[in-house]
């Protein structure tokens, strides 16, 4: 289960559910789409963990200029730790101008904003997971099946929602 939350209120906004062993499974689009439909407006940054590290929603997010905060796999090597950031033969041009500023000249992920940027998702990301699996009760799935389990992954999300703003909602 996938979920896109916004950085400043904290509502869940999207969500979705794949029987992928990982989160490398291309639903960074899906999401932001849904986050589009759902807002009306136009997802310009999008951060995210760094298991989702797949070329094909880097290429996704540049063709649609959105902004990628997102940090490196760490690579597998000793010899290679520390330069997940740099050029390597073959990247292309989207993979090329994801960890960096091209405006400022800067590996993205390594500048003050980009640090900031991230920080946000230990504040709000894994918060609100925390949060559905600790309040929510969204642990162990007690169906089987992606469209069963969509259906409880949205019903703890509106449950989630609805508790996060009943204040403003009851005011």
């Amino acid at each position: 289960m996938q979920i896109a939350t916004d950085t400043e209120s904290r509502a869940i906004l999207a969500v979705d559910v794949s029987n992928e062993g990982s989160d490398s499974a291309g639903l960074a689009e899906p999401l932001r789409d849904q986050v589009e439909e759902r807002t009306g407006q136009k997802v310009e940054q999008h951060l995210l963990d760094g298991g989702y590290m797949k070329t094909e929603d880097i290429e996704q997010a540049h063709a649609q200029g959105v902004e990628i905060f997102m940090p490196p796999k760490t690579a597998r090597t000793p010899g290679t730790r520390g330069k997940e950031l740099e050029p390597k033969p073959g990247d292309t041009p989207a993979v090329l101008d994801w960890p960096f500023d091209c405006a400022q000249g800067v590996a993205r992920m390594r500048s003050d904003d980009g640090k900031e940027a991230y920080k946000e998702r230990a504040s709000t990301s894994e918060t609100v997971n925390a949060d559905l699996r600790c309040q929510r009760g969204l642990k162990q799935m007690p169906v089987r099946g992606i469209p069963k389990i969509k259906t409880i992954s949205l019903w703890c999300a509106l449950a989630y929602n609805v508790m996060h703003f009943a204040g403003a909602l009851l005011s």
